[in-house]
């Protein structure tokens, strides 16, 4: 005859139930200590809400408690289109408040990570003077980042350029539409220190693109008759004649 152990069901059933009543023992002394919540004061509201911006934008805070923040403060938020480029952005806010905001669409291609257009301008406008290489310093000491906020490499402009069809810099001198100051420098056959004399001198027009990027100067503007005085008077060991903006009374010259 087989024998089976006694059955410890009740023993464990017993033994839950001290667990549940010590709980609850637990959870009735602690809404006994715990005052009731008064009225938030005014005051303090105030100067929270002063501080609020500070710590929305702080990157410490943590980002689970922004959005508990947003479900408690909007209640809806409403898009429709208003023109091509925008969208009409309306919030009901759960005080009941209505914030209506246009916000621009997104080209086709463009998302958060994607380089500013302003950036692929100035990009555009580099390709025809100068390398991917040079573009790259000039973009850094602007302070231009990537999409993905990293700094600019060859590669990278390589890359930038592909994807918006930018075309490299030709290597034919001639084929460019317009000269930098040492091609013009060679033309003229003078140095590029006369020519930098020329432009900042207001006789051989030229222009920038961006700051730190190199002047660019149309060949057609070498032919004109002040440059041409003035690179024969340089090639004569002559000095330049002083134009009207070098004889006014300024204190970079040394006079009062």
């Amino acid at each position: 005859m087989i024998r089976h152990p006694p059955c410890s069901t009740p023993r464990r059933w017993n033994v839950a139930l001290e667990r549940v009543a010590a709980v609850e023992r637990r959870l009735a002394a602690l809404s006994d200590a715990a005052p009731l919540a008064g009225a938030p004061d005014r005051a303090v509201l105030l100067t929270l809400a002063q501080d609020f911006p500070a710590v929305w934008a702080d990157p410490a805070t943590d980002p689970r408690i922004k959005k508990r923040v947003r479900r408690l403060l909007i209640q809806e938020i409403r898009v429709a289109p208003a023109t091509e480029r925008t969208l009409d952005v309306l919030i009901h806010w759960a005080g009941g408040t209505h914030t209506r905001l246009p916000v621009p669409r997104n080209r086709i291609g463009e998302h958060r990570r994607c380089t500013a257009r302003e950036v692929v301008d100035v990009v555009r406008d580099l390709a025809r003077q100068v390398p991917d290489a040079q573009i790259a310093r000039i973009l850094n000491r602007l302070g231009y980042r990537t999409g993905a906020g990293n700094t600019w490499t060859q590669q990278r402009v390589i890359s930038l350029r592909h994807a918006h069809d930018i075309p490299v810099l030709s290597a034919d001198p001639d084929a460019a539409a317009t000269l930098t100051i040492e091609q013009a420098a060679t033309r003229l056959g003078v140095s590029t220190t006369t020519v930098r004399r020329l432009i900042t001198t207001g006789r051989l027009p030229a222009t920038q693109s961006v700051p730190y990027a190199p002047w660019a100067i149309a060949s057609d503007h070498l032919g004109a008759e002040a440059v041409q005085q003035a690179v024969a008077a340089v090639k004569a060991g002559r000095k330049l004649p002083q134009t009207s903006s070098e004889t006014q009374l300024t204190l970079t010259n040394g006079r009062i």
